[in-house]
């Protein structure tokens, strides 16, 4: 896991194994996986205004609403 953000109830982690997951902030569980790409590593994630912003090691920057 390289990365970690939250919004007021879910925790988001990025991984070098191409995962985006989400998680239940209250308890951990893990809720679903947003993305899983084996050719990607996710470096950082970042939870603001309504948007995650998730960054790769080829330096692209994507985003979910």
């Amino acid at each position: 896991m390289y990365d970690l953000t939250a919004s007021d109830d879910t925790l988001y982690s990025c991984s070098s194994d191409g995962s985006i997951k989400l998680y239940d902030l209250n308890t951990l569980k893990e809720l679903s996986e947003l993305a899983n790409h084996e050719n990607v590593e996710y470096w950082r994630v970042k939870f603001v205004n309504g948007h995650l912003y998730v960054g790769d090691n080829e330096g692209n920057v994507s985003w979910q609403n």
